[in-house]
């Protein structure tokens, strides 16, 4: 049976259609791409050093062998293995006499809307990672009141956890919420905020730049994830992406590929991921 092998084009492929087809790829940044994923769950693994920093005192009243500077702190970093979250396959056939096209341009196609379809995969999870990782919970109605609440707690929130001001901080929102901080006068209100009136566009708003998201990027009954630039990465692994071109059941070439991906975001950065819940208020009553 004839193969072709495609691995490097699908390798090269994959995170350029992430790049464009993400939501999150501020907070991730460019996805990689791992050869030969085997039969472990486990991607790769980190080194982990997050031990407290003790500062202590300098006692002159000691001996000057007794240890002045205080108890010493051995430092040891451990392994900390991260795992794939999810394994897909790609098993399509394209038949000579059926698929009404050239060949070779179909199996390109088919290899970038594969990608794509991957790609939005990975970005599902990224946004889930971020719910699971959020630090704090903000929960209100999608009023002015509300909304201007959840925008000052998540504020509030990066900054008593002394989130670095050089770091992007962003507030991926649902069409619902963004919507409704472009229509109200809240960005009116807001020296800080950037706004284009002329195409109705609100860029930024209480130190976060805005990002309107699918509702399909969030859980269900969350609309608002903040989040700081480069919290986490996305991962995925491939052993090969194969065109058989004589494939037993039929006259043409079958495209097949597994894939396992994930994502991370280290413990130390959960002080920077927020998430919000704002649900419609109920009207009054008639009568």
């Amino acid at each position: 049976m004839a193969v072709k092998i495609y691995s490097q084009q699908f390798k090269e492929l994959l995170p350029v259609l992430f790049a464009a087809k993400s939501h999150f790829l501020k907070s991730f940044g460019t996805l990689e791409v791992l050869d030969g994923i085997s039969n472990s769950d486990t991607a790769f693994s980190v080194k982990v050093s997050d031990m407290d920093v003790i500062i202590n005192d300098y006692d002159k009243t000691k001996k000057i062998d007794a240890g002045r500077l205080g108890e010493m702190t051995e430092i040891i970093s451990t392994d900390l293995p991260v795992s794939y979250e999810a394994t897909k396959s790609v098993n399509e056939g394209v038949d000579i006499t059926t698929v009404n096209d050239d060949l070779d341009t179909v199996v390109a196609e088919r290899m970038e809307k594969q990608s794509a379809a991957i790609a939005l995969l990975i970005d599902a999870t990224a946004g889930a990672r971020i719910s699971a990782s959020a630090g704090s919970t903000f929960t209100g109605e999608l009023t002015e009141a509300g909304v201007t609440k959840m925008f000052n707690d998540a504020s509030k929130y990066f900054t008593n956890n002394e989130v670095s001001s050089d770091i992007v901080k962003r507030a991926y929102v649902t069409s619902d919420v963004y919507n409704f901080l472009v229509d109200s006068d809240l960005a009116k209100a807001d020296k800080s905020a950037q706004v284009n009136i002329g195409d109705n566009v609100l860029y930024k708003f209480k130190g976060f730049f805005l990002e309107e998201t699918p509702d399909a990027r969030f859980k269900a009954s969350e609309n608002a994830y903040f989040v700081a630039d480069g919290i986490g990465k996305v991962f995925a692994g491939f052993n090969e992406y194969r065109a058989l071109t004589e494939h037993p059941g039929f006259f043409g070439t079958a495209l097949q590929s597994l894939i396992k991906y994930g994502s991370y975001v280290p413990d130390k950065n959960k002080k920077a991921i927020a998430k919000g819940k704002l649900t419609v208020p109920t009207p009054p009553a008639e009568g």
